[in-house]
């Protein structure tokens, strides 16, 4: 039986947890995430799960990546938050489909993020 004291201890626990389980609930069922930072992260992410990553969609992704720093000033915490933020929900995303599900995805969702890259 929790005291209250006892919970008290773990008010930190649970808000850190809460924290980090808010960035898993992202998975946009096929609305894009509106944070320019994390949809870049997110596509990209989608590419390699359809694994259409080649030399120069990964070329496209970090000159779209740098644009969006130098435009918005972002600072390696944010830049990692996004990239977390965009791996949870594109791994939410993928997991969902079920088996063989995911080659809808990567037909649709996965070739457009490929062609936002460069690639074809």
């Amino acid at each position: 039986m929790f005291t209250i004291g006892a919970m008290a201890r773990m008010k930190p626990v649970i808000t850190i947890c809460a924290i980090a389980l808010s960035g898993v609930a992202h998975a946009w069922h096929g609305e894009p995430p509106d944070d320019p930072l994390v949809r870049v992260h997110y596509d990209y992410e989608v590419v390699q799960y359809c694994s259409l990553a080649n030399d120069k969609i990964i070329t496209g992704f970090r000159k779209q990546l740098a644009s969006i720093v130098a435009e918005t000033g972002a600072s390696s915490d944010a830049i990692e938050a996004a990239r977390s933020i965009a791996w949870k929900a594109a791994h939410l995303e993928w997991q969902n489909r079920g088996l063989g599900g995911f080659r809808r995805w990567c037909n649709n969702e996965g070739r457009q993020a490929a062609k936002r890259f460069g690639g074809a």
